[in-house]
């Protein structure tokens, strides 16, 4: 807004006091602030209600530019996922249980002991 250097400040003080005397500079400078003061009151209270109407506008075009930047980031993650999933060949089943009733499998042990048919033998 306005740039104002400790140089300026200092100039503008003193033709203030020169213009305007000791006794009536600060009454002016308080006038001034009051100003001031007022003038951001009423920019706040003009840009309060501007702010609140454009809320639900603003709100959906973040969330179109999200959708938007989502669709960007990888433009080819739409097309190729759903061409891989209809590729990939579907789960294979769980292998089946073995049978109850079939004949324990024989052990290493129990193929080393001798047969006990001594016919065998």
């Amino acid at each position: 807004m306005l740039d104002l250097s400790p140089e300026k400040l200092l100039v503008l003080l003193t033709v203030g006091m020169i213009v305007l005397g000791p006794n009536r500079l600060p009454t002016a400078a308080r006038g001034l602030a009051q100003g001031l003061v007022a003038a951001r009151r009423l920019a706040a209270g003009l840009t309060d209600p501007l702010h609140a109407s454009l809320a639900e506008p603003r709100r959906a075009f973040e969330e179109t530019i999200a959708d938007v930047k989502s669709v960007i980031a990888d433009p080819l993650q739409s097309v190729v996922q759903p061409v891989v999933d209809a590729a990939s060949p579907p789960a294979a089943a769980p292998p089946a249980p073995a049978p109850t009733d079939a004949p324990p499998a024989p052990t290493a042990a129990a193929e080393l002991r001798a047969p006990s048919d001594p016919s065998l033998n």
